[in-house]
């Protein structure tokens, strides 16, 4: 995402956007994790599997909850008040119930803190309780943990009423629906859409090259079909592997000579678009770019910013500090028509590659 932060997950959970949760609770104590992901508060009761209290739960554990239960969100050093714990105790009691999907935490710096490795405690530290009102040291960096809340038993859906939610949101988030985008039983989810076209909900028809068979809509979507596009596109950099982009999964990647493009699915392969057709693919965060069918000697300039704005960030947020381009369409990059653009644009030659880190380069002559 352009400019992403971190810090704007905490903000939707502070606010009570969303709700992190497990959507494959662990059955047993002894189970491997579950899937940790988030989900807007009014959709999490039914995207998630109804949680089922274990019977194995600690006594010491099921206190915690009540608590929670009874006093609402809560802060885990006030948990540990009421419960009669300390403080490990009752962190270690609410992950049980967090894996169990009974509770959650506000923010998801609380789940990276869950999941980071616990810091050993420096040699010759006090392990005696802090006396209230004594002074302590300043924490060099606060975590924002935040709240914890248990999670409210939602009222139960029908399977036709989860079936017509979940035709909801998929055609929220591709405007149009059909076999490759279904994401499990398509015939379900086909009867749904079905009774949701008898209802003048959605329309069938066909209306995107490349899709098979059938194909259903909302009426907003078609109307954005018939908006013409804009002069001048920008060229956007995407992860192929971001689940959004349907590019290499669904819709083939095409070389300039019509040979099929592979491309592994993994955050180190890169796409750049324009208009939402990729012109360039780039694998291994840069280092190989090769241009596609909708490639056009117009897109050259844009590329290159494209490529150059993935190291603009701060050091923290950058994908890779420096981008090394070895290849163009499979020959080394200097015996390329493209070499003269990228050095124009401050790229350094550095042997047989070309390098940005940032900074324009010294001169080639």
């Amino acid at each position: 995402m352009e400019d992403y932060q971190r810090e704007w997950l905490d903000r939707l959970g502070l606010a009570g956007e969303i709700v992190w949760t497990v959507f494959e609770p662990r059955e047993t104590a002894a189970a491997r994790p579950g899937r940790v992901g988030l989900a807007l508060r009014e959709n999490a009761g039914w995207l998630r599997p109804a949680p089922t209290p274990r019977a194995e739960l600690d006594p010491r554990v099921k206190n915690v909850l009540l608590h929670l239960q009874l006093r609402g969100a809560s802060f885990a050093q006030d948990l540990a008040k009421v419960a009669g714990l300390d403080t490990a105790a009752t962190l270690s009691a609410l992950w049980e119930l967090f894996w169990a999907g009974l509770v959650t935490p506000d923010t998801f710096s609380a789940i990276a803190a869950g999941v980071a490795a616990p810091r050993a405690a420096p040699p010759g530290a006090s392990r005696r309780r802090p006396r209230r009102g004594a002074r302590r040291a300043p924490l060099a960096r606060l975590p924002v943990i935040g709240r914890w809340s248990a999670l409210a038993e939602e009222e139960g859906l029908s399977p036709e009423e989860r079936e017509e939610a979940r035709a909801h949101l998929l055609l929220a988030r591709h405007g149009v629906l059909s076999r490759e985008l279904a994401q499990g039983d398509w015939s379900t989810l086909r009867h749904t859409l079905l009774r949701m076209e008898y209802g003048g909900e959605v329309v069938r028809g066909y209306f995107v090259e490349g899709l098979s068979g059938e194909q259903y809509a909302l009426e907003d979507t078609l109307r954005e079909f018939e908006t013409p596009a804009r002069r001048a596109e920008p060229h956007v950099l995407v992860t192929i592997a971001d689940p959004a982009n349907l590019w290499g999964r669904v819709f083939t990647l095409t070389r300039r000579d019509g040979q099929r493009a592979p491309a592994a699915r993994i955050p180190t392969t890169w796409l750049i678009t324009r208009a939402g057709r990729p012109v360039l693919l780039v694998e291994g965060q840069g280092r190989s770019l090769t241009p596609l069918a909708g490639w056009e000697a117009v897109d050259l300039p844009g590329v290159i910013r494209a490529l150059q704005a993935v190291v603009e960030p701060p050091l923290p947020l950058r994908r890779v500090r420096r981008l090394d381009v070895e290849e163009w369409e499979g020959r080394p990059i200097r015996e390329s028509e493209a070499f003269d653009a990228f050095v124009a644009a401050g790229f350094s030659v550095d042997g047989p590659r070309l390098s940005w880190d940032g900074h324009p380069g010294p001169r080639w002559r």
